[in-house]
């Protein structure tokens, strides 16, 4: 499967070099200017990324500290294990934490943005670098990494940091792959150490990429099981199997602690699951293509590959390069056609009224307040399952036949096929109620993320297979060009990224700096509750004095909050409030002028401060802060 190696080693190195650069040098012209706003701004808005910012500094201030105190994020006070929340970035934090010791100078917004290009730059290397070592030509490697690097699903995901640091994937699972051919300990220290550098960098992907793990060990397992390599095998993939699992124990465990609080609804997994037309949807972010689509985008659901992509796969699948049909060894009666027929049109019922419910939902404003029972539809798209398990015994052979792939690619178009189903609500929520670890993950159209590295690599081994039918070398060259243009110019180019100012701590209001200083802070109720908007910004802003939060904004929130930010508070806590706030344990208010912007708002303020135990501490005409006592 592996190249033939090259005479020397000089060249080899010199191209994988240069194609790291030219990745970073159009990562650079898409994100444009990031290299005059790198260490102040972020993009591309002022939510998620700015959460991301925060959990990532956290982590930073934990390992300076000596991780004291990891999993408890302090917001949403008096609430624990926080962090598992959402995604925890401690590979991130682990590695921005280097980078500032060695560089003091950085700011954490740097930090941010350089694994926010970086994970551009390493998804397309690693697709180019398993491309390469496996023969392809280095017009289709290099396009292949384009491919997975700047699709519509990853302009999609720019606010989610954790979504975005998909680099290590290619790498983890050929690495996997080539363990599980030759169990060497060398191969077992490379996926160790891919799989540890990946499963580090959040929980989803971590999570998600045990899938197309499964299945590449599903179509090892066979060579694997013979009895005369079978303990050799093992000396090597015991200690690499218990290494990569107390890994993920260490890294999962506090979010099975509480996951019995965090189950999600059906409701939203039917929200933010995929439907077939995700699959043709670009995202509003693309320059080219976006707009057309706006009027059956979906949250989260901008999943097109893209259009040469897109045409490339579907040549390789129309040619016979992916599979080829098989007719039965033996015979099909008369009866057993028209059951299998019969089962296939029910299972096409099923999945067609399934997704006639996710339609119905994306229509419907506000949402209800329970999803679509999606249990028939399920079970009447399994019996296309059975139909495939009746064609193969009595057929004595499976329809299809994939044609000339090896090991790997078969591995790599299983993990595709398994997590291309799990991205519909159809098939994810009847299993998450039986895999563990599904029902705490809300956005299962995520699952396409290894759908899109199968895509960039049978797309770009289906083109350099055109390459390679091309005359003569200076033929291959201007079509590798021709289609290099069409792809980076037009087909994945995105809109211009808006980057907002990200102030440093020093320009941070007074009122942080004064209680970063305050001692006997247990925990501080922040005014006013509006959205989500407001306490992202009251996080960012608690990243100055960490001082435990009442207010939180995360992957999950807790119903309690939910609840009480309902109710609280127009502008300050009346009696009742008050009381429940001691209850839980606050200590401190702190109360923004923009919420005292009604005459009726300064009285209830005046009534407010003349009840017993609240006692006013700083005031610097803008802001407000107030000691809670027993």
């Amino acid at each position: 499967m592996d190249a033939s190696p090259p005479r020397s080693r000089l060249p080899v190195l010199f191209q994988h070099a240069l194609a790291a650069v030219a990745y970073l040098g159009l990562s650079l012209a898409y994100l444009r200017p990031i290299w005059r706003v790198f260490s102040d701004h972020i993009g591309p808005d002022t939510g998620d990324p700015w959460f991301n910012l925060t959990v990532l500094k956290w982590g930073m201030h934990q390992m300076r500290l000596g991780m004291p105190d990891f999993w408890n994020l302090p917001f949403f006070f008096p609430a624990r294990g926080v962090t598992a929340y959402s995604d925890n970035l401690l590979g991130p934090a682990a590695a921005g934490t280097l980078l500032t010791a060695a560089f003091p100078g950085m700011t954490a917004v740097a930090v941010y943005n350089l694994f926010f290009v970086s994970s551009f730059v390493l998804c397309a290397w690693g697709v180019w670098y398993v491309l390469r070592r496996c023969g392809t030509g280095v017009a289709a490697s290099f396009l292949g990494g384009c491919i997975f690097a700047f699709s519509s699903y990853r302009w999609d995901q720019t606010s989610h940091l954790q979504m975005l640091l998909m680099g290590w994937i290619p790498l983890t699972l050929w690495t996997f792959d080539r363990l599980l051919e030759t169990p060497t300990w060398r191969r077992a220290a490379l996926f160790v150490l891919f799989f540890a550098l990946h499963a580090t960098g959040g929980s989803y992907l971590a999570y998600m990429i045990l899938f197309p793990m499964a299945a590449v060990l599903a179509v090892r397992a066979p060579a694997l099981l013979q009895r005369d390599r079978l303990r050799a095998a093992l000396r090597v993939l015991i200690p690499a199997g218990v290494a990569s699992a107390v890994l993920l124990v260490a890294l999962f465990l506090p979010y099975v602690r509480g996951s019995s609080s965090r189950t999600r609804s059906d409701l939203e997994i039917q929200v933010y699951g995929a439907s077939l037309v995700s699959y043709f949807t670009p995202t509003d972010r693309m320059q080219h293509g976006g707009d057309l689509a706006k009027d059956w985008r979906r949250n989260e659901n901008s999943l097109f590959a893209g259009l040469l992509p897109t045409l490339l796969v579907a040549a390789a699948a129309v040619s016979g390069g992916l599979a080829r049909r098989q007719a039965p060894r033996r015979p099909l009666s008369r009866l057993q056609t028209t059951t299998l027929v019969l089962l296939v049109i029910l299972a096409g019922a099923g999945l067609a009224r399934g997704e006639i419910a996710t339609w119905s939902l994306f229509r419907v404003d506000p949402l209800p307040a329970h999803g679509f029972d999606y249990g028939l539809c399920s079970q009447a798209l399994a019996l296309g399952l059975v139909a495939l398990g009746l064609r193969r015994w009595w057929g004595g052979n499976w329809p299809l036949r994939l044609a000339d792939l090896s090991p790997w690619e078969r591995g790599l178009l299983l993990g595709a096929a398994i997590t291309f189903s799990l991205t519909f609500p159809i098939v994810y929520e009847p299993l998450m109620r039986w895999i563990p670890g599904l029902s705490g993950m809300r956005v299962a159209a995520r699952f396409y993320t290894f759908v899109s590295l199968a895509i960039a690599w049978f797309a770009a081994r289906e083109l350099d297979r055109w390459l390679r039918c091309a005359g003569s070398p200076l033929l291959r060259n201007t079509a590798a060009g021709c289609a290099a243009a069409f792809l980076l110019l037009v087909d994945l180019a995105p809109k211009p990224f808006e980057w907002f100012p990200s102030p440093p701590d020093r320009d941070y209001a007074p009122v942080y700096h004064w209680l970063a200083r305050q001692e006997g802070v247990a925990g501080v109720l922040e005014l006013p509750l509006v959205d989500d908007s407001t306490d992202i910004d009251y996080m960012v802003a608690a990243t100055l004095h960490w001082k435990p939060l009442v207010n939180g904004f995360s992957g999950y929130i807790p119903d309690v909050y939910a609840r009480f930010r309902e109710s609280c508070c127009w502008p300050v806590p009346n009696p009742d409030q008050l009381a429940i706030l001691r209850d839980r344990g606050v200590t401190h208010i702190l109360l923004h002028s923009s919420g005292l912007d009604r005459e009726w708002a300064w009285k209830l303020l005046k009534r407010f401060e003349r009840e017993p135990g609240v006692q006013l501490l700083y005031d610097d005409g803008g802001d407000r802060v107030y000691r809670i006592r027993p």
